[in-house]
């Protein structure tokens, strides 16, 4: 008697899937057995022992296959992050000129101290919008005693002095005398220095952060071309912005009808940069 198994493509239909596969190669195994002995051909069950075994084995070797995994593939290396801080930096020549006065006056009484000040503030004020262009506000006011027993007393208020050209440049001469007369008349003058405008400060400020960019790009490349990288996407910055640094004037210590004498420098503006860069391996 000739037994044969035959299968068609897939899996036979007594392996209900991968986790069965196992149990049914057994089953069959016994199946097999069963099949020799009840054959009681000489010879010939040995031989269908074998045939069986056989067919076990190539059954068997799709379940290696089934089961084993490919090894994990090492992953790329994270990209480095560079941390920059830079400095940078415009000047601009001033377009603006300040100056800060005080008017002050000593009496016995405290109200003649004030009288005296109020007078000579609405006479500086009238002197300032005299002159095109000057603007003049008021600042503190104050009255108190020179002594524990108040015998004297104290009055003084600020004022503050706004012109639309640096102070040694021709437009703001007749600016200077007017200040030359003040000091005359015995108003101190507490400050005189040159500034920018609002428009020339946000100028000189995008000047500065473009300046700080550049650097900031400059060093980038740099140390990408060290470590053999490239440079890429900015991840954090931060931008701070310092006082700006403006030029020491000269200023006359003697009151002088032509005004003090000044002498104005550009103003710098400067800007701290930090930044978080990627540089990625090549």
């Amino acid at each position: 008697m000739r037994s044969s198994l035959a299968f068609g493509k897939g899996r036979p239909p007594f392996f209900p899937d991968d986790g069965a596969i196992g149990p049914a190669l057994a089953k069959l195994a016994l199946i097999g057995d069963d099949i020799a002995m009840k054959t009681l051909v000489p010879g010939r069950s040995a031989a269908l022992r074998l045939g069986v075994a056989t067919l076990i084995a190539g059954l068997a070797w799709p379940l290696g296959s089934v089961t084993s995994r490919a090894a994990p593939s090492t992953p790329p290396p994270d990209p480095t992050q560079l941390s920059l801080a830079v400095t940078g930096h415009a000047d601009h020549a001033p377009d603006q000129m300040l100056a800060t006065l005080t008017v002050e006056s000593q009496s016995p009484s405290p109200a003649k101290a004030q009288a005296d000040v109020n007078r000579r503030m609405a006479a500086l004020l009238a002197g300032a919008r005299a002159v095109k262009g000057l603007r003049a506000t008021t600042g503190s006011y104050s009255v108190e005693p020179t002594d524990q027993k108040r015998t004297m007393w104290r009055a003084e208020q600020t004022a503050t002095l706004t012109f639309d050209a640096a102070p040694d440049t021709a437009a703001a001469a007749p600016v200077r005398k007017l200040i030359g007369t003040f000091q005359h008349d015995g108003v101190l003058l507490d400050s005189i220095g040159a500034g920018l405008s609002e428009a020339a400060l946000r100028q000189t400020r995008s000047a500065a952060i473009t300046d700080a960019v550049g650097q900031m790009r400059a060093e980038a490349r740099a140390a990408a071309t060290a470590l053999g990288a490239t440079v890429g996407p900015v991840t954090h910055m931060q931008i701070a912005t310092q006082s700006p640094i403006r030029p020491m004037m000269m200023m006359a210590t003697r009151a002088a009808p032509s005004g003090p004498q000044v002498q104005a420098g550009p103003i710098s503006e400067k800007i701290s940069l930090s930044a978080t860069i990627t540089l990625s391996n090549r």
